[in-house]
């Protein structure tokens, strides 16, 4: 977080806001306001960059000052917390189509579980095909020819499969999901 004259007008040459990304050791983002008290207790709580800006900006104390200017260069659907996500998906299935096995090593921190979903395309959308966790590596499910719960799963052949980790922090506890691994069918 940045705090001096001229530092958020990011479009002049060598600007220190922009110069800030690019440093060996860090430089996700960069944070600049004209005096703003920048909202990002979200960040303990599983949300990303982007919520802290909108919530700081939409604080009824700021609007109440002339000129606050917050702006954030780099990405902000970063979070805090980062959830490893399990490692090398593989889905087999059986010889005649009807069943198969959906197989994965695990996160690299002990997560509580895995959530599962699945879709008809690689490219999506995916929804979950179970809503409890499932506390082991592997999944027996049946094949793309036969409906999983219920009659809008039929046809899936893809699955992307998400560690679900309890974060404890300093504004609670919540559920961190990790970013999601596929798997296709493989004979």
């Amino acid at each position: 977080m940045l705090d001096g004259s001229y530092f958020g007008n990011w479009n002049t040459e060598n600007n220190f806001l922009r110069g800030a990304l690019c440093l060996p050791e860090g430089g996700l983002a960069s944070m600049w306001g004209r005096k703003p008290i920048w909202r990002f207790e979200s960040l303990a709580q599983g949300y990303h960059l982007g919520d802290g800006l909108i919530r700081t900006m939409s604080d009824p104390k700021l609007r109440k000052q002339a000129s606050i200017w917050p702006a954030i260069l780099g990405d902000p659907a970063l979070r805090l917390h980062v959830t490893p996500p399990p490692q090398d998906p593989t889905w087999t299935l059986s010889s005649d189509d009807n069943s198969g096995i959906l197989t994965w090593k695990p996160s690299t921190r002990k997560p509580l579980g895995y959530f599962v979903y699945g879709s008809s395309s690689e490219n999506g959308p995916f929804q979950r095909i179970r809503s409890e966790l499932i506390r082991s590596t592997s999944l027996n499910l049946p094949g793309p020819e036969t409906a999983l719960q219920r009659p809008e799963d039929q046809g899936v052949t893809y699955y992307m499969i998400r560690a679900a980790e309890l974060i404890h922090s300093g504004s609670g506890s919540y559920t961190n999901l990790s970013q999601g691994v596929f798997a296709g069918p493989v004979r």
